[in-house]
């Protein structure tokens, strides 16, 4: 059996969920407009590509962002709110720098 120590763990839960935060951020705009839409939801496959894309952005940013910032101390919970929140803020500030 793999024998990882807590603080590995942390980090790997770490950017687990700082990648979660900035994926969610990143398609939380469409969510929203999905549930407020009156009529069906149905995928169009030229999206594809930009979900693919949006994914892999989503990583290249949590691996910039794990260059500045590293997890809290504290437990797996903490850490993990609080590496989702970062993720979180971190693609809200890009995202309001591009438009």
């Amino acid at each position: 059996m793999l024998d990882l120590g807590l603080e590995y763990v942390a980090w790997i839960v770490s950017f687990l969920f700082a990648f979660l935060g900035l994926l969610m951020r990143t398609v939380y705009p469409y969510l929203q407009k999905a549930r407020e839409s009156k009529e069906p939801i149905t995928w169009d496959h030229r999206y594809t590509i930009t979900a693919l894309s949006n994914v892999a952005l989503s990583f290249i940013s949590t691996m910039l962002l794990f260059n500045t910032w590293s997890p809290p101390e504290g437990t797996l919970f903490q850490v993990a709110i609080a590496s989702f929140f970062v993720g979180w803020g971190a693609q809200d500030v890009m995202n309001r720098q591009v438009s």
